[in-house]
Formats: structure tokens, C-alpha cells, sequence
């Protein structure tokens, strides 16, 4: 091989190694440039993922708060009329015995005074357990002991406390309703359905 053949050679192949290296430096770079590219992707979508898990977290830990605040005006709410109903059956319990109290000729016309059966039977209602609203209590004329409930001039429940029977009286505008034998389970679930529906 002459002289200028063999220089010909040696810097064809320093050519081609300067080239090789040239193209395997921009591979690299584009490869790593994906890598990076890829992780941001990444990193961007773990990042979404964690506002949204902190989005849902504060919502729910919201709607947590709303209801505890909610369940505890509740049980203020609930709390309040509980003390009104231990009030006013304190009351009526005052009036009861008041009314057992009363001697022949209270009302100046001769009514017979109350028979202990009877202020018990009543003290029973107005104390029994699923009772939930206290009546308004009169004694009448008639050896009977009256419940009343009037939210407005429309709805109007009387409840005429005898002895051996009770009996009903009900008016919701010009509709009337009477019962002259209720027991006492009846009494107190026609006291509770009035009151829920109209007080």
C-alpha cells in the first residue's frame, strides 16, 4: 500500500470514529432528555394525584366538621325541649296534686272532690315514657280530669280523663272527630301524631 493510500485510511477511519462518537453523545442526550421528560411526566401526575387525595381529604374532613356541628345544634335543639318537657311535667305533676287536693264544693256549685285512682291514672300519662308532649291540665265538674293541646284556632285535641275511660275530642278546622273509649297506649299515640302534625 503506497504512502498516500495508507494517510487516505487513517483519516477515513478518524473520520468515521469522529462521526460514530458525535452520533452516540446525541443518542445519549435524547435518551436522557426522554428520561427526563418521562419523570416530569411522572412527578406531575403523582403531584395531581396528591391534590386531588388532599381535595377529597379536606372535603370529606369538611362534610365531618358540617355534620358534627349539625348533629350538636341537634342535640342542643333537642336538649332545649328537654328541659321544657321536664318543666313542664313538673308543672302538671304540681297541678295534679293540686287538683287531688280539692275538697266537695271546689267550684262553689257542688263537684265532688277527685278520687286518688283518678289523679294516679293521669299522673301515669302525663309520666309515661313515650309521651312527648305535656298537655295543658283542667279539672272539671264532671269527675274527669281535661287534657288539652291547642297550637292555633284550627287544631284543637281534648282529652276528657275519666276513671274507667278516656275520651277524645278533636277538631282540625271544621273536621271533627270524637272517641269515647280510648285506653291509654291510644291516648298517648293520638297526643304524639296532634302534636307532630300541627304544634
Amino acid at each position: 500500500m503506497s504512502k498516500s493510500n495508507k494517510i487516505e485510511n487513517e483519516d477515513f477511519e478518524l473520520i468515521a470514529a469522529a462521526s460514530s462518537s458525535i452520533t452516540t453523545d446525541e443518542i445519549m442526550e435524547r435518551e436522557e432528555y426522554h428520561i427526563v421528560l418521562r419523570n416530569n411526566y411522572i412527578l406531575t401526575e403523582r403531584l395531581a394525584r396528591l391534590e386531588n387525595r388532599q381535595r377529597k381529604s379536606e372535603s370529606t374532613a369538611t362534610d365531618w366538621i358540617i355534620d358534627i356541628e349539625s348533629r350538636i345544634r341537634n342535640l342542643e335543639s333537642r336538649n332545649e325541649e328537654v328541659n321544657n318537657e321536664k318543666k313542664q311535667l313538673s308543672i302538671n305533676v304540681d297541678i295534679l296534686s293540686e287538683i287531688g287536693q280539692l275538697q266537695n264544693n271546689w267550684n262553689q256549685y257542688g263537684a265532688d272532690k277527685f278520687k286518688q285512682e283518678l289523679i294516679f291514672k293521669c299522673l301515669k300519662i302525663i309520666n309515661h315514657t313515650d309521651l312527648r308532649f305535656q298537655p295543658e291540665i283542667f279539672p272539671t265538674a264532671q269527675q274527669s280530669i281535661q287534657f288539652e293541646y291547642e297550637p292555633d284556632d284550627n287544631h284543637y285535641l281534648e282529652l276528657e280523663i275519666f276513671e274507667d275511660r278516656i275520651k277524645l275530642y278533636c277538631r282540625v278546622y271544621s273536621e271533627i272527630r270524637k272517641n269515647s273509649n280510648l285506653t291509654t297506649d291510644e291516648t298517648i299515640k293520638e297526643i304524639n301524631e296532634f302534636q307532630s302534625r300541627f304544634a
